[in-house]
């Protein structure tokens, strides 16, 4: 164990009571799932951390369960977020929660800000993503991928595939696929045979 000696507390058991506020009730498990989809992006991700807490006793199995199984909505919250515009609240969000931080008024509080600024940060890089796919459907080499994603349905499944391997990022693909759609360069099947494989 790792003692706080000022307080007596120890670090495991201040986690395990931390966690397991986290999880209990159904409603603050799937909530914690969900901020863990949105956080890692990564199903698999989730899944080893909720099962390293498992392995050290932070976590029962029949809790770790239910977080994990709301994990999958929370990855799919950010690509969901990609599609609607959200630069100005974006900005207020970063530009607010930065000045909170300074202030020392509200220095009990500041994991909640700190959490909010990096929420914030979040949203600004999907802002900075979409705006870096904006060129694709001008590039020269971009008229023969898209005669290639009008292919049948299971080659774009299988690019699909292929883009997952490569850029291993779940929301990145979604929000390319979304880029491109708004262009008109894709149809829906075909987006969606896409992202269908993530």
């Amino acid at each position: 164990y790792q003692c706080d000696w000022s307080s007596d507390v120890c670090s495991s058991d201040l986690a395990r009571r931390r966690a397991a506020t986290l999880t209990d009730g159904p409603v603050r498990a799937a909530g914690l799932g969900v901020l863990l989809g949105v956080l890692t992006q990564s199903v698999m991700g989730s899944a080893f951390i909720v099962a390293s807490f498992v392995t050290v006793g932070v976590v029962t199995i029949r809790r770790a369960l239910l977080v994990t199984s709301w994990v999958n909505p929370g990855t799919a919250l950010l690509p969901f977020l990609a599609a609607i515009d959200l630069n100005l609240l974006t900005l207020w969000l970063i530009g607010i929660a930065g000045l909170a931080l300074r202030d020392r008024r509200i220095a009990d509080r500041s994991a909640i800000v700190g959490a909010l600024f990096g929420i914030g940060l979040l949203l600004f890089g999907i802002v900075e993503l979409k705006l870096a796919g904006r060129p694709i459907p001008e590039s020269p080499w971009f008229p023969a991928v898209s005669d290639l994603l009008a292919a049948p349905l299971p080659v774009a499944f299988a690019i699909g595939a292929l883009l997952r391997l490569v850029l291993q990022s779940t929301g990145g693909i979604v929000v390319i696929v979304i880029v491109i759609a708004g262009h008109g360069m894709l149809d829906a099947d075909h987006a969606t045979m896409v992202v269908a494989d993530r």
